[in-house]
């Protein structure tokens, strides 16, 4: 599992590269990821439901697995992920990773800060 800190600028599209590892026994290795669910849900405090999430994404829309064989995905949030956000602040987000039978894996988990931009009309 990786533990990241990571930024972006509210409102953008902001793509994150996930590198899938497991441990097991003491062991890491990399999973063919390539028959897995992933998604990835970011919340403004840990205890609120998956439902009060301030987004949630998944394969195959908004997370696209890009070698299955080497445990890579990239996930892309869409703007309103986090365009409503008013102030600069913190997410702390978790990806989870399903394999076919069933097992669930934590691949990553961190915060993500989020920027304020200056312009917000792009019409």
């Amino acid at each position: 599992m990786n533990q990241e800190r990571l930024e972006m600028i509210r409102g953008d599209n902001q793509q994150f590269t996930i590198a899938a590892q497991v441990t097991a026994g003491g062991v890491t290795t990399i999973p063919d990821i390539s028959s897995w669910t992933i998604w990835m849900t970011g919340k403004l405090d840990k205890a609120d439901s998956d439902a009060e999430a301030l987004f949630q994404i998944k394969t195959p829309t908004e997370i696209e697995i890009t070698d299955g064989a080497g445990g890579i995905a990239v996930a892309t949030l869409p703007t309103t992920a986090t365009s409503s956000l008013t102030g600069t602040t913190v997410v702390y987000f978790d990806v989870q990773g399903k394999e076919g039978g069933g097992a669930i894996h934590t691949l990553a988990i961190g915060t993500i800060k989020v920027l304020v931009d200056v312009t917000v009309d792009t019409t």
